[in-house]
């Protein structure tokens, strides 16, 4: 039960005054007033319908949120276009997955800043919305990949924080991972060329 519910039920079912309810609850007069006056139209609008007044089933209904129906509204601001936009979003990320390029991926915020350059106006939520939705009506199958013992190894490059001679240095770190195992392996680099590229591959 809200606190509305509460001083309309103490002002309407058991009498107490707005001072009372003022000193009891600490809300000020001029709300209660306000409660006062949607009550007061509420019953007199059953009145003039020659309906049963019941106060507690009278204060429930205009206390309550209001409900609205939304089952006939479409999308104000995505239209069809904006829809394909998003479905080829979807698609290429799909493709990078695959060819495992999975960092490469847009996020839900790069498509929303693209919409955004290309002129079309909505919000970020709404992006997001449709993004979610229109991932679940594709039914996307993804297949687990097997990787064999000593098939691949996965590189990128990466940075470590280290002291050196009293100064913090930021040292180019070449990292390799195996799929099959996990087994990760770094070793420091001078610079990220192509000569250190092969030296931390041999």
């Amino acid at each position: 039960m809200s606190e509305k519910q509460d001083i309309l039920l103490d002002r309407f079912r058991d009498g107490l005054s707005q001072w009372e309810i003022h000193r009891k609850y600490g809300i000020a007069r001029k709300t209660i007033r306000s409660y006062e006056r949607e009550y007061k139209a509420a019953r007199a609008k059953l009145i003039k319908e020659d309906k049963t007044i019941d106060h507690e089933v009278l204060i429930d209904e205009i206390t309550q949120t209001p409900k609205y129906d939304t089952s006939n509204r479409g999308p104000r601001k995505v239209t069809d276009e904006i829809q394909e936009k998003i479905k080829a979003y979807i698609a290429k990320n799909q493709k990078k997955r695959m060819r495992g390029q999975g960092k490469q991926q847009m996020k839900k915020k790069d498509m929303y800043e693209d919409l955004i350059e290309q002129g079309y106006d909505l919000s970020y939520s709404t992006v997001c919305n449709w993004v979610n939705r229109l991932k679940n009506e594709s039914n996307e199958t993804y297949i687990r990949r097997e990787h064999k013992p000593g098939d691949e190894v996965e590189f990128d490059w990466g940075y470590a924080k280290i002291f050196i001679d009293g100064e913090l240095r930021r040292i180019p770190q070449a990292v390799l991972k195996a799929p099959a195992s996990g087994y990760r392996y770094s070793i420091l680099c001078p610079k990220t060329n192509t000569r250190n590229l092969i030296y931390a591959h041999v």
